[in-house]
């Protein structure tokens, strides 16, 4: 029964995340993009360095991951393959077994930790299928990618780990190899997890009882790693730095995190509340609760300085966190034997089914529809080619979405002007073929007579509603793209 119930989980949760590669398109944030790919097409060719932004300059962004997307795309370029909106799907799809993989490694362990059954498959059904999950796996981004890392790191101790007479944990000599390389790798794709590594390797020494050669071994194992990310950083850079410590130097010694923004400690908090009420609140008590009764878990020693260090540091962002999201639903597990009025909860038969409605409803939602709306846009513009696309930009320009251009996705794209009025357009509209981008329809007369409508992901083609108060109203991300010049020539 118990091997029927887990196997049509993975297979659930295999179904949402492939819906998710295909659907979920573009990025949560822009570091996800600009980060990672484009740093990689810089390399390619194709994207100025000036436009790399202060991390590039300071030599603190480490190269592994972008030098692993600038091998799949030369390699897809080998095989014929240059449609950027293809390359970025096999990102995508890497991204998705990487977490589908991640996840399912730890699937076994709650076979290990959990005695009862209803537990295991709560604790699995939630790893696999909450509505975040897929979601989060399919980001390319450094938080996904060495989150898993991470992950299999942890996992390959769990299920490798045995006890030797006086009580220690004991692995073998190329389980301590692996786990190092792991742990390495973890920390050349995101340094802020250097946190959740301290405290992982604090429990291997407190709690776990490993021996000293070994411990020395797990972190041999991760210098090479690091020796290795400085041998790509040269490769990238085109000069020998340590990124690590530039980074540390930048972030913490200079404060450059703080010209981002400085948000309250309970930040967190309140987007944990907010985000998915009352599923997300549930799930954070449930954790919280789950770790007070397990305070030796190997999951919360991970996760509390992580976490710490993120409530102190002034700068917070929801994706920080996101490597600590994947532990919840093991924790959370844990706090259905203690506390009677989660039992009581889980019950109720209503409670359970408008959870689930909820759950799953959001879970297709995030998984069917695209991350950044932008994303038609430069698609349709992509089906353009060869023709040039240069343009006059009404409104938010979604060309250029964190004042930088995102090259990858738009080619050949170059902007002439930017106006904040329909009139202050006419000029360039009249003089010669060309473009008009906005975020709503046009309104003024003298313009629609120069212009032609080629595309729109408006709501108002739906809605049959121009009022451009309406459509700012709706918070809706949308633009409406017009060829225009003189007649006959547009």
């Amino acid at each position: 029964m118990r091997d029927r119930a887990f196997r049509n989980i993975l297979l659930l949760s295999l179904g949402f995340h492939l819906l998710a590669c295909f659907f979920s398109d573009g990025f949560f944030h822009y570091d996800e993009h600009f980060r990672e790919i484009e740093t990689a097409n810089f390399k390619l060719g194709q994207t100025p360095e000036v436009e790399l932004g202060w991390e590039h300059d300071t030599r603190v962004r480490p190269w592994l991951q972008p030098g692993i997307f600038y091998v799949l795309t030369k390699a897809s370029y080998a095989v014929g393959i240059e449609n950027p909106f293809v390359i970025a799907f096999f990102w995508r799809f890497i991204a998705a077994l990487l977490g589908f993989a991640a996840a399912t490694a730890l699937s076994f362990c709650c076979f290990r930790w959990f005695e009862d059954r209803r537990r295991q498959l709560f604790a699995i059904g939630i790893l696999h299928l909450a509505w975040f999950i897929p979601y989060l796996h399919v980001r390319p981004s450094s938080e996904s990618f060495a989150s898993s890392f991470f992950v299999f790191g942890v996992t390959v101790f769990c299920l490798r780990e045995s006890k030797a007479v006086d009580g220690r944990s004991e692995i073998t000599f190329a389980t301590s190899v692996l786990l190092g390389l792991l742990m390495g790798l973890t920390f050349e794709i995101r340094f802020h997890l250097i946190f959740m590594i301290i405290g992982f390797m604090a429990w291997l020494m407190w709690v776990a009882r490993v021996r000293w050669t070994t411990l020395m071994i797990v972190a041999g194992s991760s210098l090479v790693m690091v020796a290795l990310g400085t041998l790509i950083d040269h490769w990238g850079y085109g000069e020998w730095t340590f990124t690590t410590w530039n980074y540390f130097k930048m972030l913490f010694v200079k404060g450059a995190l703080a010209n981002d923004g400085v948000e309250p400690w309970w930040f967190y908090i309140h987007y944990l509340v907010v985000i998915l009420p009352p599923l997300s609140l549930l799930l954070a008590v449930m954790t919280v609760l789950g770790m007070k009764e397990r305070p030796w878990h190997v999951l919360v020693w991970s996760s509390v300085p992580f976490v710490l260090f993120h409530t102190v540091v002034g700068h917070k962002e929801p994706r920080y966190l996101f490597p600590v999201y994947v532990f919840a639903p093991v924790m959370a597990a844990y706090s259905i034997e203690r506390y009677g009025w989660i039992q009581n909860l889980f019950r109720r038969k209503l409670a359970v089914r408008a959870f689930l409605a909820l759950n799953f409803v959001t879970l297709f939602h995030l998984s069917s529809t695209t991350c950044k709306r932008q994303m038609a846009v430069y698609q349709f513009v992509y089906g353009l080619e060869p023709e040039p696309f240069e343009y006059v930009v009404l409104g938010d320009d979604p060309f250029r979405p964190s004042g930088l251009q995102p090259r990858f996705y738009t080619r050949g794209v170059k902007r002439i002007a930017a106006v904040s009025l329909e009139s202050q357009a006419l000029p360039y509209l009249a003089a010669s073929p060309i473009w008009f981008v906005t975020e709503w329809p046009i309104q003024n007369q003298e313009v629609v007579k120069y212009c032609q409508k080629r595309w729109t992901n408006s709501p108002s083609q739906y809605l049959g509603v121009t009022s451009e108060e309406f459509l700012r109203r709706m918070k809706v991300r949308s633009w409406t793209l017009y060829s225009c010049g003189r007649p006959g020539q547009s």
